[in-house]
């Protein structure tokens, strides 16, 4: 994410300002663990993270190889509605 740049004030440096708006809505690492996320009002984790038949391998004959048909689904408490799923190597 990218800050605009700051007003102004009367004779301010540009560094001053752009340092007050910082410290305002400081950066984020980008890669980060979603453990780190902030927890939700009632002490809840940010994220809930779900598996599905994820231990189930079957034989594909195809690939002559085990084949995991299991999904994996990621859920943000902090944004309702707002879910990633992870089946067979696609994410959605």
């Amino acid at each position: 994410m990218k800050h605009i740049e700051p007003r102004l004030e009367d004779e301010e440096e540009p560094e001053v300002a752009m340092a007050r708006e910082v410290a305002k809505d400081p950066w984020e690492n980008r890669l980060k663990s979603i453990n780190a996320d902030a927890s939700t009002r009632g002490k809840l984790p940010a994220w809930l993270v779900r598996a599905y038949n994820a231990d189930s391998n079957y034989e594909d004959p195809k690939t002559k190889g085990p084949t995991n048909y299991g999904t994996v689904v990621v859920r943000s408490l902090w944004w309702p509605g707002s879910f990633t799923f992870y089946n067979s190597g696609r994410t959605q």
